[in-house]
């Protein structure tokens, strides 16, 4: 019996979204202590390095919280002041502001960051109408975050035009050394070609390596999540879970989302309910993940993972 408006199955398991009810810490690696300890030096800029679907973004919000945590992606950045812009139209800042008057005095009000400095948006003016800009880029960036809760993850760095990724990391540099804590995330392969490599980061950044997920961190995601709705699954089941997502947390929530779907487990039941046992019903499972994305690259390389982990060449 499911209780009306109770905990829904989509909340419970987001394959793209922060897992609420599904977060699961990996002890063998602390990543997340790993994380805090970096972000709370001051000067230094953190590299997050791991493969495609591994949960990069998601460990940086678990430890720096939602609220003080601003997301950009490197697709669509194409000159280095494009970050600061992308923070502060995440801060909502006004780009200009128009003059509207015949007499001499200000216009603009206040906007900002709740719980740090205001960005002004006053502007002087004359006679007449007209537009003043009133973005100051990095200078604004660093009056408005620095020294405060605020993060800035640069997702994807890697997406970047490469001339960009070496302008875009000496900026970094400079925001980092003013307060402004900022993290750079990429995929294996890509992220030590420019801000590792760089010379002029030596010393100033913390590398962190994620990495394909193990089978017994993976199945904590499923007895979570069924758990949290009352529901058991058969464990085979759960393993075979475990062994299809190959390595990545993303797949395995969007696997245990299908498995609810299909046996109808929508949202938490009052009474614990018991999946019964049945291939063509695990064949549906699969089918219909299949269906929602093409995961096949992701899962050929985490199987070879698992088997010969000395010997996968990361994901691209």
């Amino acid at each position: 019996m499911l209780i009306p408006f109770s905990l829904k199955a989509t909340a419970v398991f987001t394959p793209g979204s922060f897992p609420i009810h599904t977060y699961v810490e990996r002890p063998s690696v602390k990543l997340e202590q790993s994380l805090r300890d970096a972000l709370e030096t001051n000067g230094q800029l953190v590299s997050l390095s791991g493969p495609s679907k591994s949960g990069k973004t998601v460990l940086v919000e678990q430890v720096v919280g939602p609220e003080h945590l601003i997301v950009l992606t490197g697709a669509g950045i194409q000159q280095p002041d494009d970050i600061w812009n992308r923070v502060l139209d995440w801060m909502e800042a006004p780009v200009s502001v128009t003059e509207q008057s015949t007499a001499s005095g200000t216009t603009g009000g206040e906007v900002g960051v709740p719980g740090v400095a205001k960005v002004k948006g006053d502007a002087s003016y004359s006679s007449g109408t007209g537009s003043t800009s009133v973005r100051r880029g990095l200078t604004q960036v660093v009056k408005d975050i620095a020294n405060s809760k605020y993060v800035v993850l640069v997702d994807d760095y890697h997406y970047m035009p490469r001339a960009t990724q070496i302008e875009a990391a000496k900026i970094i540099k400079e925001a980092v050394r003013l307060g402004v804590k900022m993290c750079v995330a990429s995929v294996s392969h890509r992220s030590d070609d420019v801000v590792r490599a760089n010379p002029e980061l030596r010393g100033r950044v913390t590398a962190i390596d994620s990495n394909y997920w193990t089978l017994d961190e993976l199945k904590k995601i499923a007895h979570a999540g069924f758990a949290a709705l009352n529901a058991k699954f058969p464990n085979s089941w759960i393993e075979e879970f475990a062994h299809e997502s190959a390595g990545s947390p993303q797949l395995m929530q969007l696997i245990c989302l299908n498995a609810c779907f299909v046996t109808d487990v929508r949202g938490k039941n009052l009474l614990q309910r018991e999946i019964a046992d049945s291939r063509d019903m695990l064949n549906k499972i699969f089918a219909q993940t299949s269906s929602n994305t093409n995961f096949r690259s992701l899962r050929a390389l985490g199987r070879r993972w698992f088997r010969h982990p000395w010997k996968i060449l990361p994901l691209a």
